[in-house]
C-alpha cells in the first residue's frame, strides 16, 4: 500500500515556471499584499493575473493625444467655472444671450471630447 499525497490530475499540474524581477521597494510592496492576502506567492500571482484589467500598451502618439485631451478637458472645465461666475452678473437680455452662447460652446466642446474619449476607450478594449 502506497502512502503519501495522491497524484494530481493532468489539469491540476503546473509545469510551467516563470521568473520575475522586483526592485527592493517593489518587493516590499508585494510582501505587504501577500501578508494581507494570506496566500502563497504563486497563488497570489495567479489570482492577480486572472483578475487583472489589462490595458494595451500605448505608443507616444496615443499618450500625447491623451495629454492634449486632458488639457482640452481642463480648459472646458475652467470655461464652465468662469461662465458660472459671470452668470450671476447677468442683468440684461444681451448678457443672457452671450452667457447662453458660451454655455452652448462649452457643451459642444465637451461632447466632442466625450466622443473622442469613447473612441479611445473602445479601441483599448
Amino acid at each position: 500500500m502506497k502512502t503519501g499525497r495522491p497524484h494530481k490530475t493532468e489539469s491540476e499540474t503546473k509545469d510551467i515556471v516563470k521568473h520575475i524581477r522586483y526592485s527592493p521597494d517593489e518587493w516590499s510592496r508585494v510582501e505587504a499584499k501577500l501578508q494581507q492576502s494570506g496566500r502563497t506567492f504563486s497563488e497570489f500571482v495567479r489570482q492577480a493575473t486572472f483578475s487583472a484589467n489589462v490595458m494595451p500598451s500605448l505608443d507616444m502618439g496615443q499618450i500625447t493625444t491623451l495629454r492634449e485631451l486632458k488639457v482640452s478637458l481642463d480648459r472646458v472645465g475652467n470655461n464652465i467655472n468662469q461662465i458660472a461666475k459671470s452668470g450671476s452678473m447677468v442683468t440684461d437680455s444681451f448678457s443672457l444671450e452671450r452667457y447662453l452662447k458660451e454655455l452652448q460652446n462649452c457643451k459642444k466642446e465637451a461632447e466632442e471630447l466625450s466622443a473622442i474619449l469613447l473612441q479611445i476607450r473602445n479601441t483599448l478594449r
